[in-house]
């Protein structure tokens, strides 16, 4: 039985912290800037337009599309890289990287199906986002309620 490398303690270390650090990182970024921005951008849907759709089109969009879409692009550029290579090595995990516990490399229909899992969030978030795509088309271009235009500013650079 062939065991795949394992990181140093200090690999080990180093790389808990830096994930650790760029998590608090998000987290600052996320409660500081996006969810004020977020709030008011909400609140304020109906004053915007962008790229010919409305604020509440854009809202729907981002929703159903974006989100999903970005999330793919996160996970897709840790798990691509290493799912490809072990399909093409027949492999899992593959040659040149590294694991936090000791791991049996897996060789055969038991490495290609543990590549294939490895792609799978990536597609189902791709899945979900063009699935999305008609969905938005079909919300509420406008909400039910009485809109305040006071919110809106006449400050075209705002």
């Amino acid at each position: 039985m062939e065991f795949a490398p394992e990181y140093s303690k200090k690999e080990k270390v180093e790389r808990t912290l830096l994930a650790l650090l760029l998590g608090i990182f998000a987290l600052i970024v996320h409660q500081k800037w996006f969810l004020p921005f977020w709030s008011w951008f909400v609140a304020t849907a109906h004053c915007h337009s962008l790229w010919g759709l409305s604020g509440y089109s854009l809202l729907w969009q981002i929703l159903f599309v974006g989100i999903p879409l970005s999330s793919a692009l996160i996970i897709g550029l840790i798990t691509i890289p290493i799912s490809l290579k072990g399909l093409a090595q027949g492999q899992f995990p593959p040659a040149g990287y590294k694991v936090y516990k000791p791991t049996c490399i897996k060789r055969g229909w038991k490495a290609i199906t543990l590549s294939m899992l490895f792609l799978l969030p990536t597609i189902l978030f791709v899945a979900i986002s063009v699935w999305g795509w008609d969905k938005a088309k079909l919300m509420p271009t406008e909400s039910g309620k009485k809109l305040d235009y006071s919110v809106c500013t006449t400050n075209k650079n705002v």
